[in-house]
């Protein structure tokens, strides 16, 4: 079972290219705040407080579904129908949830720290500002400092798009190299 489509994520911070660090806090909020849910859950079902429930199941699977994280969503979904029927989910299946929840964050929680990683790494050892300002004047500096920060550019920029960077970069296709990086540099 594949618990969180990572590509849903990898294409949530593609279209938020300027605001990519907002972004995976947000991310990370909803990790943080997976076992104050979860307790709050918890308590709503002992209370058999099925509204409580509803509401809150509501809020987490809408969040959950944007970032591709699925089996966790389809799972708050069948919970919150059972619940709209007047039925609250038995031990095991509150169990299956919980389960599900804390899984779905823990690889939220990789893909949050692996982008962070990957995004200080290039910050640190190259400029993507530099880069493209290089690129931009047509500058033969932009071959040596993109070379140098090669594995992480592949990391940041999806498979094709750094295939097609570095293919215009030997080609001394500065310009076109140049619009492929601009998405992927902060204003």
């Amino acid at each position: 079972m594949n618990i969180l489509n990572t590509t849903t994520l990898k294409n949530l911070l593609l279209l938020s290219h300027k605001n990519q660090a907002p972004l995976l806090n947000s991310l990370q909020n909803m990790v943080d705040n997976c076992s104050a849910n979860i307790a709050e859950l918890d308590q709503a079902f002992k209370a058999s407080n099925k509204e409580v429930a509803k509401q809150l199941l509501h809020k987490i699977r809408g969040s959950f579904a944007t970032i591709g994280a699925d089996a966790f969503a389809n799972s708050c979904a069948d919970i919150e129908l059972q619940l709209q029927r007047e039925v609250l989910p038995s031990p095991t299946e509150q169990a299956a949830l919980f389960a599900l929840y804390q899984d779905s964050c823990q690889v939220l929680q990789q893909f949050v720290q692996q982008h962070t990683v990957i995004k200080a790494a290039i910050d640190t050892e190259i400029d993507l500002r530099q880069l493209l300002h290089l690129l931009q004047q047509q500058n033969m500096a932009a071959t040596a400092l993109a070379n140098k920060g090669a594995s992480l550019l592949n990391q940041l920029l999806p498979s094709n798009t750094a295939a097609d960077f570095f293919k215009y970069l030997a080609q001394l296709n500065y310009t076109a190299a140049a619009e492929l990086l601009i998405p992927y540099v902060e204003n």
